[in-house]
C-alpha cells in the first residue's frame, strides 16, 4: 500500500492545529528525545481523518492524532494485524484456555471510580508512576473520550473487574489503544490475552486489520507483538511483511 498525495490536500480541509513536541524517550531510557508530529482536529471530522492516519502509522489519544518523527531513531514501528488469516501458535492456545473463564463484556466507553481504582493500582505498581490523582484522570479521560467509535472491553473474573481494553473501531480496521489489567492478575499474561480477544473483536466487525501502535524488534514489552501472525510493518511508506531474524 503507497500513500497518495491528494491525502495532504484532503486532510488540510480538517486540520486545526499541527505541532511538534519533544519528550523524554518513553521506552528507551538511555537519554534518547522522542519526537511526535501532533495533529489536532475538529471533533465532527474525526471519523473521516482517523480513516486516512491510521493506515499512515498515527496513533490516536483524545482528539489528537500523533506519529513519531525522531530524527535520530527509527526503533518505533508501527505494526498491524491481518486478522483473517490470524492464526494462534501453541502458547496462544494454552493461554486463552487458561483464561477462558474470563468474560468479556462490550461496552460504551466510561470512566468510574471502579476503573480509576483500577487504572491507577496499574501504573503506580507495574510502571511505578508516582502522578497525582488529578493527572490520572487526565490521563485516563485521554484513553477514554475523543473518539465516536471507541468501544470499550471489560475483562471479568467472577464478577470482578480485572481489566479494561480501549480499542478504536474504523472502517477497514480497529486501533488498540490502551490496555490496563489488576497486578494481582499478572501470570494470567492477560496483555497478551487481550489481543487474542481483540482479534476475536475484529474478526466478529469484518474488519481486515487490527493495529497495535508500535513493534520494538529490541524491546521485549514491545517486540512480542511479532508473535501474531501474519502481521506487517510500516517502511518506507508501505506495509510489508514483518521479517524477523531469528
Amino acid at each position: 500500500m503507497k500513500f497518495k498525495n491528494s491525502n495532504s490536500f484532503i486532510l488540510s480541509e480538517y486540520l486545526l492545529l499541527s505541532l511538534t513536541e519533544e519528550f523524554p524517550c518513553p521506552y528507551f531510557k538511555d537519554g534518547r528525545i522522542n519526537k511526535l508530529k501532533a495533529l489536532i482536529y475538529f471533533e465532527q471530522f474525526l471519523e473521516d481523518v482517523y480513516e486516512l492516519l491510521l493506515p499512515m502509522g498515527f496513533r490516536r489519544v483524545k482528539n489528537i492524532f500523533y506519529n513519531n518523527v525522531c530524527e535520530e531513531c527509527r526503533e518505533c514501528i508501527p505494526i498491524r494485524i491481518r486478522v483473517d488469516e490470524f492464526k494462534p501458535d501453541k502458547f496462544q492456545r494454552r493461554l486463552a484456555r487458561k483464561n477462558s473463564d474470563i468474560k468479556v463484556v462490550i461496552s460504551n466507553s466510561e470512566i468510574t471510580l471502579e476503573k480509576f481504582l483500577l487504572y491507577s493500582n496499574y501504573l503506580r505498581t507495574v510502571h511505578g508512576s508516582k502522578e497525582t490523582n488529578q493527572t490520572l484522570i487526565d490521563e485516563m479521560e485521554c484513553i477514554h473520550t475523543g473518539y465516536p467509535g471507541i468501544i470499550e472491553m471489560d475483562y471479568y473474573i467472577e464478577n470482578k473487574l480485572v481489566a479494561v481494553g480501549i480499542v478504536d473501531k474504523c472502517k477497514d480496521a480497529i486501533s488498540s489503544v490502551y490496555f490496563y489489567y489488576n497486578p494481582e492478575y499478572r501470570k494470567r499474561t492477560l496483555g497478551i490475552y487481550s489481543i487474542i480477544k481483540e482479534i476475536e473483536l475484529a474478526k466478529e466487525l469484518g474488519k481486515k486489520y487490527l493495529y497495535l501502535g508500535y513493534y520494538i524488534a529490541n524491546l521485549p514489552k514491545m517486540s512480542y507483538k511479532a508473535n501474531f501472525k501474519p502481521v506487517e510493518v510500516l517502511k518506507d511508506n508501505s506495509w510489508q511483511p514483518l521479517e524477523v531474524n531469528k
